[in-house]
């Protein structure tokens, strides 16, 4: 901890308003404040800031300074001179720590980017003691200049982003229909298996909710099941005119399943998640997930299945809704993944010519299912709204440049409509230069003025 957070009585000039005699009960606010500041954020970006301030330190240490910027005069300016060596010192870091702390991380140098996310961090965890870092305007421009050599370098595509490829449905298709007995790994599929069951209903909540894996699992067997995550206790079940239920019975899932409950639904409601932090944004916007016993990833079938498999009749609230075993342990980042992995390598294995075959196992993930439902949504036609909604977005530029792709077969058809349109729009600086340099007939100008003279007279 800085040694700042050990705070001092208010200056002498001010000791006239201000007088703490307490400075024990002072100091123990002031770090009791501080440690409320860390849950300002969230659990992963204060682990990110603690390998931030790793690079930063061995900066300030390979040039003998403290990482703790507290000088307030210099921060605010009120010092020029400190001011100045302060934004000197931020640019100076940025500089080191490209060149001598990131990796490369699959691309041909790190991205320059990359060095600018560490002061960020470092930033954070200085506001978190409530130090206010010197701005460092200069940095904008060190990184276009980085990027410009780095294109120059590496090529044109290099700075590109490495973007999992959104899954096609045939892809979901595959992953959810992989024969019984099949070898995954060390697991064998046994369709009524606990993790296989789980595994088929996080997958088709993924592809037709946008889920993240943050939701559908915990990041590892340390991590706490929370909020974050989905529970039992989101879900929720609608049987025909029947009054919506948290604990369904084993004849409404049965009569669901067989057809005979008329129109049904899973009616999942959103746990906390990245950009929904407190539940006040999307918290009481239910994902409705009708039964469809057509569809071959259809969501409320798969978790109409696990809930007859391994019902959950108390405490729905602590009970994870994708477990790994009969003990309601929940499945970890890791193991959704390898389970995924796996799977993706058998579709990939599968001759070139069987229609459900992956070429590119690798450009996949568990984010392509989220990638996957915003394509999905916007070849169905849905406006950026609704894609926003269903997707649980906030930002607008997450659907315009991120996910929601147009599909081949779109793009080509708007560039084919495109062709077979006539152009007429013309800007008017254009009609004018057209006015200027086009040829004057002189004899008609003469005419017209001839014309205009005599209907004066």
């Amino acid at each position: 901890m800085p040694p700042h957070t050990q705070h001092k009585p208010l200056s002498t000039h001010r000791a006239h308003r201000h007088i703490i005699q307490n400075t024990g009960r002072w100091n123990a606010l002031s770090t009791q404040v501080s440690e409320l500041m860390q849950d300002s954020y969230a659990p992963r970006t204060l682990k990110m800031n603690v390998s931030n301030m790793k690079h930063w330190r061995r900066f300030c240490a390979h040039i003998g300074t403290s990482p703790w910027r507290d000088d307030l005069l210099a921060n605010s300016g009120s010092d020029p001179v400190g001011f100045r060596e302060e934004q000197d010192l931020l640019t100076n870091g940025w500089f080191f720590i490209y060149f001598n702390c990131l990796e490369a991380r699959g691309r041909p140098a790190p991205l320059p980017s990359s060095a600018s996310n560490v002061l960020s961090g470092v930033r954070r965890e200085h506001e978190v003691n409530s130090i206010t870092m010197a701005p460092a305007p200069r940095l904008k421009h060190l990184v276009r200049a980085l990027c410009r050599r780095y294109v120059k370098q590496h090529g044109a595509d290099a700075l590109q982003p490495h973007r999992q490829k959104p899954f096609r449905s045939e892809h979901i298709q595959g992953i959810v229909s992989v024969p019984n007995g099949t070898k995954l790994g060390r697991r064998t599929v046994d369709f009524n298996a606990i993790w296989w069951l789980a595994f088929v209903g996080a997958v088709s909540c993924s592809a037709q909710t946008g889920s993240r894996k943050a939701e559908v699992s915990v990041e590892d067997k340390e991590a706490d099941f929370d909020e974050t995550n989905y529970s039992r206790a989101h879900l929720w079940w609608q049987f025909g005119d029947d009054p919506p239920t948290a604990y369904p019975t084993e004849h409404q899932l049965l009569n669901m399943l067989s057809g005979k409950g008329g129109i049904c639904f899973a009616v999942l409601r959103p746990c906390l998640a990245k950009n929904d932090g407190f539940g006040m944004v999307f918290g009481q916007t239910p994902m409705y997930l009708q039964y469809n016993h057509d569809h071959p990833y259809n969501a409320a079938r798969a978790l109409a299945l696990l809930e007859l498999q391994l019902p959950c009749n108390s405490k729905r609230d602590t009970t994870p809704l994708f477990v790994s075993d009969s003990s309601f342990t929940p499945y970890t980042h890791s193991e959704l993944s390898t389970i995924l992995s796996h799977t993706l390598l058998y579709l990939h294995q599968l001759p070139t010519t069987h229609p459900l075959h992956l070429s590119d196992p690798e450009c996949y993930s568990w984010h392509s299912f989220r990638r996957h439902f915003a394509c999905a949504l916007k070849a169905a036609g849905a406006s950026t709204d609704v894609i926003m909604a269903l997707c649980r977005w906030q930002a607008e530029e997450s659907v315009k440049k991120v996910y929601a792709e147009l599909n081949p077969a779109d793009y080509a058809d708007w560039v084919t409509r495109a062709g077979a349109v006539k152009v007429s729009a013309t800007y008017w600086h254009q009609l004018a230069q057209d006015q200027l340099q086009a040829p004057v007939d002189h004899h008609a100008l003469v005419s017209q003025l001839d014309s205009a003279d005599a209907d004066t007279l």
